[in-house]
């Protein structure tokens, strides 16, 4: 099929090429999550400009300070997401995430915003921190490692 692909007309292969992107690699954007490292920025905006009021969280990439970002916060119940407002508690803002998105940024009707699955904090630098470091130390106690 290669051999074949190759031999066929230009127009052909763009239409090919455009069939499999419009057909298999867009559907994969919306199923196949994939992490993006910010820092929270606002996590309470609001979005109405072009139909329904939509809850937004806006943020600042860690490997190019200079881009913004603005995610909505929706169910995903294909990808086990079933409590949006839960996350959306979890997140502070000034704080580092690897947000787990889904979906795309799509500027025109209808607008669209990736959707955050998952988000786990990690440091500037982009490793994970961890949970022990937020467990409660009884009363009377120091902390380990000091």
């Amino acid at each position: 099929s290669a051999r074949r692909f190759w031999h066929l007309p230009l127009f052909h292969k763009l239409a090919a090429a455009v069939a499999s992107l419009g057909f298999v690699f867009l559907p994969l954007a919306f199923v196949v999550p994939r992490p993006h490292e910010v820092q929270i920025t606002d996590r309470n905006s609001f979005s109405h400009a072009d139909g329904p009021l939509r809850y937004l969280i806006h943020a600042v990439d860690l490997s190019d300070p200079s881009k913004t970002r603005e995610y909505e916060n929706e169910y995903a119940f294909y990808l086990g997401k079933l409590n949006p407002q839960g996350l959306k508690a979890s997140l502070r803002e000034g704080h580092f995430y690897r947000l787990w998105v889904v979906g795309i940024r799509w500027n025109y009707l209808p607008t669209m915003y990736p959707n955050i699955i998952s988000a786990v904090e990690i440091d500037k630098d982009g490793s994970e921190i961890e949970a022990a470091r937020f467990a409660p130390v009884p009363s009377g106690e120091e902390p380990a490692g000091q």
